[in-house]
């Protein structure tokens, strides 16, 4: 298993035969608007919601129950970027409402949890995505218009196969439950 990011994730699927892939879309985002080669399938695709993560003690935490996206990029963000910040997702979700107040970019998912726990950052997260829960970090829905979805990417050579489809079994009982 390797993270990539999304075109490389998805030149990967189509050209080799048995990989299989995972990205975040969105129609309503030109950069996130991927159109797939015909030899992907994408049979599983969720809607996400986005959430304002933050420590459960966090000033950040308390005083907030709801926000738009606009209201927050007026908090100090943690960016997760494995593959730089023009190549992420979540930064070009958040550039749809404005210029974000970007603190901290990581690249290391246990250094972007132990920034978020410190309490005075926040940062952008996907409801349902296939990072697990983190004990302390409260979920605060985000308001916005925007459609983000994550896709499941197969190589339509392998997509029938019986441990295929196990592991979309696995996918959907583990990852967007």
């Amino acid at each position: 298993m390797e993270e990539k990011e999304a075109l490389s994730t998805i030149e990967a699927v189509s050209q080799q035969a048995n990989a299989i892939g995972h990205v975040v879309f969105s129609p309503d985002i030109a950069e996130l608007n991927y159109v797939f080669p015909e030899n992907i399938a994408l049979p599983i695709q969720q809607k996400l919601s986005l959430t304002m993560l933050a420590a459960k003690d966090s000033i950040y935490a308390k005083r907030q129950k709801t926000l738009s996206l606009a209201g927050l990029l007026q908090h100090p963000l943690i960016l997760y970027a494995p593959h730089g910040m023009e190549n992420s997702h979540l930064y070009m979700i958040l550039q749809q409402a404005g210029r974000p107040n970007i603190k901290y970019i990581v690249s290391n998912v246990q250094a972007f949890y132990a920034l978020l726990n410190n309490g005075d950052c926040v940062a952008l997260g996907l409801q349902n995505a296939s990072i697990a829960p983190v004990e302390n970090i409260l979920a605060i829905p985000v308001r916005t218009k925007l459609n983000v979805y994550t896709y499941l990417l197969i190589n339509k050579a392998i997509q029938d196969e019986p441990a295929i489809r196990d592991f979309q079994d696995i996918y959907l009982r583990y990852v967007l439950s």
